[in-house]
């Protein structure tokens, strides 16, 4: 779910902002200034989302559980040491580990289109509207059957 939000949120942003600069003709003035586009703008935001989607998936579990203990307080009245002692009881660190490697390749997925989205826009305005809506559409769909087959993967790797 985070990956879903992040494509829809970061990966729209990079999408517009690089689309903009590509209608606005200022990748085309890094090339006539010797600067590599894609050194310049797309690494960047690639080892951004690396790094920070991994964290904000930690963020939205720990937020996951603590919501959970509410839900539980609030609706079913069940204890807050037995919510706690179920949840040590039943998670393992294999539980944790599945969902954060996938976060790697989502990361990797989101920025990749955004950028790739962005870069290629044309059409002024209007084009960058397009490609930033594209980018969002094919990030979240990627997303969701890339974390079919990387569970598969980890499946079949033992990472349950």
């Amino acid at each position: 779910m985070t990956a879903i939000v992040v494509s829809g949120r970061a990966g729209a942003a990079i999408a517009a902002e690089l689309g903009t600069m590509k209608v606005t003709e200022q990748i085309d003035a890094l090339y006539t200034l010797g600067t590599d586009p894609v050194r310049y703008l797309v690494i960047p935001r690639l080892l951004a989302l690396l790094m920070v989607l991994p964290l904000l998936t930690v963020a939205s579990d720990f937020t996951g559980i603590i919501g959970g203990l509410f839900v539980a307080r609030v609706k079913y009245d069940i204890p807050t040491i037995v919510y706690w002692h179920d949840i040590i009881d039943n998670m393992e660190a294999r539980h944790f580990v599945h969902g954060f490697l996938k976060t790697f390749i989502f990361a990797f997925v989101i920025a990749m289109v955004s950028c790739f989205r962005g870069v290629t826009t044309r059409g002024g305005a209007e084009g960058v509207g397009k490609s930033t809506t594209a980018a969002v559409v094919v990030s979240m769909v990627l997303v969701l059957v890339l974390d079919y087959f990387a569970t598969a993967l980890l499946n079949a790797m033992g990472i349950t």
